[in-house]
């Protein structure tokens, strides 16, 4: 499917679609009954996309708190809002696979603790759920002509295919989880809000905000989910009576527009 604004056809300018047989279909929705309970149990409860009863409009709710909750410390407030850059197009397919492997056999150990069933079992269902992942994100579902060779993808989780946003939050959750412990204050960490490739934070600090744009930046990398500079965004909130560092904003802009990434939408003193 051709990519919103691009104007001339090539594989940089389309994005991959599903198009899948009743079969496989009816597969993708087994996979997804399989896996749910393993990402949803292993992502970070910040990692709110798809999950029940953590809806956009609380979300939300959550930022006006931790923005309130600094009003009336007399803090600033830094909203840092960030999007990953085409993110199911970079998801690397044997990084998804090596760590959904990690993380099933932490839930089966569990499980197996729990139940008490026989381990041979736990096993042998372990084994077919990982080999139908690998066979759902690495199988092309649209073959060119009938005896074409199968073609293995190594990179991205395709758009229309039902497993596929839940498998893009599992791998972007590293991301989330390193967001929360880069405050400089245990006992009063930046607010994190993770929506599909969406990531806000809420920082009360100069420092814990600089903080978290450089380990955005830095995990981004490490798991090839790089962020969209043209959309990163920097919003900071000041009460009316805060008198703490208004005079060294200007020094603290600069520090944040030498990364060349992040565009600043204003201050606003209320």
């Amino acid at each position: 499917m051709k990519r919103h604004g691009c104007k001339f056809p090539c594989m940089k300018t389309t994005r991959p679609i599903a198009i899948t047989s009743v079969m496989v279909k009816i597969l993708d929705r087994t996979l997804l009954e399989k896996i749910r309970p393993i990402i949803l149990g292993s992502t970070s409860k910040c990692n709110a996309g798809f999950k029940p009863e953590m809806s956009c409009e609380l979300q939300l709710l959550r930022i006006h708190r931790a923005i309130e909750k600094n009003m009336k410390r007399n803090l600033p407030s830094y909203i840092i809002a960030q999007d990953v850059k085409s993110g199911y197009n970079n998801v690397v397919i044997e990084d998804l696979l090596k760590k959904f492997g990690e993380a099933s056999n932490e839930y089966y150990n569990k499980l197996f603790q729990e139940e008490g069933a026989a381990e041979g079992n736990h096993s042998q269902e372990q084994e077919g759920l990982n080999h139908l992942l690998r066979y759902i994100v690495q199988t092309p579902r649209l073959r060119i002509w009938n005896e074409s060779p199968d073609i293995r993808i190594n990179k991205g989780v395709l758009q229309g295919s039902i497993s596929s946003p839940y498998l893009f939050l599992f791998v972007a959750d590293d991301l989330t989880k390193a967001v929360e412990k880069c405050g400089s204050d245990q006992e009063d960490p930046p607010l994190v809000s993770t929506w599909a490739d969406d990531i806000t934070v809420v920082a009360n600090s100069r420092v814990d905000a600089c903080r978290v744009i450089r380990t955005q930046l830095k995990v981004s990398q490490q798991i090839n989910l790089p962020l969209s500079a043209k959309k990163a965004q920097l919003l900071i909130i000041y009460p009316k009576n805060y008198k703490g560092e208004k005079r060294k904003v200007g020094k603290y802009l600069e520090r944040i527009r030498i990364l060349k990434h992040v565009k600043i939408l204003g201050l606003i003193f209320q």
